[in-house]
């Protein structure tokens, strides 16, 4: 039921406007859950975006457009969902469930963009 309750308050959360980039495979899945329990966590204790924003290059490195402009909207969605009280670990989890579920698109908790 938790788990329903913090699907349904990320889909609340998720801005309107058409499709972003999928992840490829499962592997970028995880990749990009990764980068959504680093973004939310950091957000959680009050890191500001700008340095985190920062940091991500030393962490991740994206190599397409399209990875780098899904890992913003990923970035996006762990903030807004940090801000929401929904617990990092919880928001990577169900990005990542989502993400495979529906071949690496994760429309559904990220929002789409304008």
């Amino acid at each position: 039921m938790k788990r329903i309750a913090i699907f349904a308050l990320l889909l609340a959360l998720a801005p309107p406007g058409s499709a972003a980039p999928r992840a490829k495979d499962a592997g970028e899945c995880f990749l990009f859950a990764d980068l959504a329990l680093n973004a939310a966590a950091h957000a959680k204790h009050g890191i500001a975006r700008e340095t985190f924003d920062a940091i991500v290059p030393d962490i991740y490195e994206f190599h397409t457009e399209e990875a780098r402009e899904l890992s913003a909207r990923v970035i996006d969605a762990a903030w807004r969902a940090a801000r929401a009280g929904v617990v990092p670990g919880d928001f990577a989890s169900m990005l990542v469930r989502v993400c495979r579920m529906r071949s690496g698109d994760m429309d559904s908790i990220l929002g789409t963009s304008l």
